[in-house]
């Protein structure tokens, strides 16, 4: 007999939403990211930029993580996400009038805090969902996110050609905003896993302590 396929939770589409217009946005990011940059500068001021970026992305990482002690990913995450859509919205409003300045801000924005918001997208599910469920539905959250990275590579293209370069910042907020909406709507959907109470009494502590906890 044929079985029945099971249908997929709402939380998983949601979770797969998230995961398309997240990897949409890295994609489409980082080209708008390059383009407005060697636009308004120099191809030899490039390696300068990156070593910038690295920095700030260090310095994101270390916020992040004290952050994620005191406020849980499926809280920290979708809110981040949030304000990184309206950052893009404002600078397109300021692009005009100080081009140089945007396409430094949207250059450290790409950088530094899309790797950041991709690992809080998967602490969420990692935190939202059981193992089983999560081993069951990780590829086809993963596969709506290379479906986004090829909707979100097309869209710039067709957007920088058809509009302006510029145009693309406003999309790229969507991107993030829809994320947010997502995951924020995906809590009250998913699942807690079981023992996640105690994950959360032992982030209170500090990692010495959870080491010495540990039997291994």
């Amino acid at each position: 007999m044929d079985r029945k396929r099971e249908p997929i939770p709402v939380a998983v589409w949601m979770a797969m939403g998230a995961c398309a217009s997240m990897i949409a946005h890295h994609v489409s990011g980082k080209a708008v990211r390059d383009a407005l940059f060697l636009s308004s500068f120099e191809v030899t001021s490039l390696p300068k930029m990156v070593m910038v970026a690295a920095l700030f992305s260090i310095v994101s990482v270390m916020v992040s993580s004290r952050a994620m002690m005191r406020v849980t990913p499926g809280k920290l995450v979708p809110a981040s996400f949030a304000v990184s859509g309206a950052l893009f919205l404002v600078v397109w409003t300021l692009i005009g009038q100080f081009p140089r300045v945007c396409a430094v801000l949207v250059y450290l924005m790409i950088v530094g805090l899309g790797s950041l918001l991709t690992s809080g997208f998967w602490s969420i599910l990692s935190e939202q969902f059981d193992p089983r469920t999560a081993k069951k539905y990780v590829g086809k959250i993963a596969g709506a996110g290379t479906l986004g990275g090829i909707v979100g590579g097309a869209l710039a293209e067709r957007v920088a050609v058809i509009y302006s370069l510029p145009v693309m910042l406003p999309v790229l907020a969507v991107y993030h905003f829809s994320a947010a909406a997502l995951l924020w709507k995906l809590r009250s959907y998913a699942e807690i896993p079981a023992g996640a109470a105690k994950k959360e009494e032992a982030s209170e502590r500090s990692g010495w302590e959870v080491l010495k906890a540990a039997p291994y």
